[in-house]
């Protein structure tokens, strides 16, 4: 599935800013990407084909990846944890649009 990427990772290479995403297809991206994710504040995020951003950010402390839906015109995010596995097979799962409320653990979290 093609999507628009972004990231921010040291074990990847040069960050690729949101206002700036570059053409990916999804299973390669998240394969490549989600395991260099190691350190607080390293993301990875994709747009799918409606405009809808999914995000995924690393929890060092945790050692689980916040996945979220962006939401500015509610003034939150919904978003879940999960541990690596769970990420994966989430991330492997996407169709071409995503739900702008989440997926089915995703809870909404207000930005204030």
């Amino acid at each position: 599935m093609k999507y628009l990427g972004f990231y921010n990772s040291s074990q990847a290479g040069e960050p690729v800013d949101s206002d700036s995403p570059i053409e990916i297809e999804g299973d390669e991206f998240f394969e490549r990407l989600l395991p260099t994710l190691k350190e607080d504040g390293e993301f990875l995020g994709v747009i799918d084909s409606g405009g809808t951003v999914l995000q995924v950010a690393y929890l060092s402390d945790e050692d689980e990846y916040w996945i979220e839906t962006p939401r500015p015109d509610l003034g939150g995010s919904f978003g879940a944890k999960f541990d690596f596995d769970a990420s994966k097979a989430l991330l492997n799962s996407l169709e071409a649009v995503f739900p702008e409320e989440g997926f089915e653990s995703f809870q909404f979290q207000s930005w204030k």
